[in-house]
């Protein structure tokens, strides 16, 4: 709790203390989203959870928190806590890799007093920290390799792996605009970082409004980077990360590709192009139409947005994951994007959370972990949070 990423939030503090303390004692009852709102964030017992997202968004930032924590300081933990989307029950894992079999890891605990007994549960917990590791390691179930086994071309490949942002478009005022508005409002003058508001007396010409390209990020796709460079990180793998995909001959020849984003990716839209399934804009009279088309259907597909433009708001999201195996050098490239970010966020989930994954492949054709494969997926979007994605359609070839 004292780590850099978790020193600053006290709400992720309670939270992850309040899910371990639950998990480990076996009250994973009480790790409902109701009833952790009431306890831990203080929301009536009776609160809207479809309106008051409060829970989904802080598991969300517990989850990168914890993954910050393991990729720097909790590195060379010999037990790692995580939490995986869709749930809030706490599981432990066990990261001895040299070990032939699960090892107890002692904590030194004092007994109480032979004539006392314990006046809470937290002896109990303590105690159970390596059982409850062991436990989950020798009763985790077979199915959770599948996601291993989408993961294994790129994890056996002596390559490293380059996980590619799309490139992002902004815009920003002039400097004469920035410094005209600076003269009339001086107490913004440290504040200057804010959106400067846009009035008609500035009469802005059209150089005023200066495109910035490649800068920005958004938070979607940063999540997606982050869940997947830990991934692969703790699979030992080498990852590289590189913002606006600007690549050459040599990367594409030297390097395994993760490409994050969808419009704003010029090698998604090429890795997609001449598949089943692809992105498409058309500006029709419903404006901006952005969607996934299905080039197989006889009839056109409803996985579409109408304006939904970068940073705009949206309710509801697809997203589409695809991974390609060339058949001669075993490069391969792996693409999770969304319509917006929102998608990009789940697209990133979808391929690193094992009960996700595994329930898409119940139905996955035999021998689909050497074949390509796209994915059609959905989201319900609350706030800023998307929700658990919703697998629509799979291809295999």
């Amino acid at each position: 709790m004292r780590s850099a990423p978790f020193r600053a939030s006290r709400r992720c503090q309670e939270f992850l203390r309040f899910v371990v303390s639950k998990s480990l004692i076996g009250e994973t009852e009480f790790l409902k989203e109701r009833i952790i709102g009431a306890e831990v964030f203080g929301r009536d017992s009776s609160y809207e959870t479809s309106e008051d997202a409060i829970v989904r968004v802080k598991a969300n930032e517990v989850r990168k928190r914890l993954a910050q924590y393991y990729m720097d300081a909790g590195a060379n933990d010999p037990i790692r806590i995580e939490m995986v989307p869709g749930s809030y029950v706490a599981e432990f894992r066990q990261m001895a890799p040299t070990v032939a079999e699960p090892q107890i890891i002692p904590i030194p605990v004092e007994p109480p007093a032979p004539e006392q007994k314990p006046r809470s549960r937290k002896w109990a917990a303590l105690v159970l920290i390596p059982i409850a590791a062991v436990c989950f390691l020798l009763l985790r179930k077979p199915a959770l390799d599948s996601l291993d086994q989408f993961w294994d071309p790129i994890a056996m490949s002596p390559s490293s792996t380059m996980v590619c942002t799309g490139n992002s478009l902004s815009y920003t005022l002039s400097p004469r605009v920035q410094l005209e508005f600076l003269r009339k409002h001086p107490e913004r003058l440290n504040s200057v970082s804010l959106p400067i508001p846009i009035t008609p007396e500035m009469h802005l010409q059209p150089e005023d409004i200066i495109p910035v390209s490649g800068d920005q990020v958004s938070v979607g796709t940063f999540y997606s980077a982050l869940d997947i460079s830990s991934l692969l990180q703790r699979k030992g793998k080498p990852v590289l990360v590189r913002a606006g995909c600007e690549l050459v001959t040599d990367d594409l020849s030297e390097h395994s590709f993760i490409l994050l984003g969808s419009f704003s990716n010029p090698w998604t839209m090429e890795l997609s192009k001449g598949l089943r399934f692809t992105f498409q804009r058309d500006l029709t009279d419903e404006g901006v139409v952005s969607q996934i088309v299905d080039r197989e259907a006889k009839q056109p597909g409803t996985w579409k947005l109408s304006n939904a433009f970068a940073y705009g708001p949206a309710n509801h999201d697809y997203a589409l994951v695809t991974r390609v195996i060339h058949a001669e050098n075993k490069q391969v490239m792996v693409s999770a994007a969304g319509l917006t970010r929102y998608g990009t966020q789940i697209a990133g989930e979808f391929i690193t959370n094992a009960l996700y994954w595994n329930e898409a492949m119940k139905s996955a054709p035999k021998g689909w972990e050497t074949k390509n494969l796209q994915i059609v997926l959905e989201t319900d979007v609350v706030g800023k949070t998307p929700n658990t994605p919703h697998v629509l359609a799979m291809h295999f070839w």
